[in-house]
């Protein structure tokens, strides 16, 4: 005797979303995303220098590298949401 196996799913089983996160100034360092220089945003050549030798790092590396440059959180950011030469990716 053949059973109706559609009778035995189990209707508690969701598809899985996948849910994005908008990066902000204030949550960037828990998302940790990697960051990809985009050409032509910054204008001044120290911050294409600075945005350029950061491609492909995560934001923990890139803090961690521009601090031995001897810049900033505030710099970082400021390449990420003010002149946007890098995006998260």
């Amino acid at each position: 005797m053949a059973t109706n196996k559609a009778k035995n799913l189990n209707a508690t089983v969701k598809p899985s979303v996948k849910t994005t996160t908008t990066i902000t100034p204030s949550n960037i360092a828990s998302t940790n995303p990697k960051l990809t220089f985009i050409s032509g945003k910054a204008r001044a050549t120290h911050n294409n220098t600075r945005a350029k030798s950061v491609n492909g790092f995560t934001y923990a590396n890139a803090l961690s590298h521009y601090a031995t440059l001897g810049f900033k959180k505030v710099d970082l950011n400021y390449d990420i949401f003010k002149i946007k030469s890098l995006s998260t990716s």
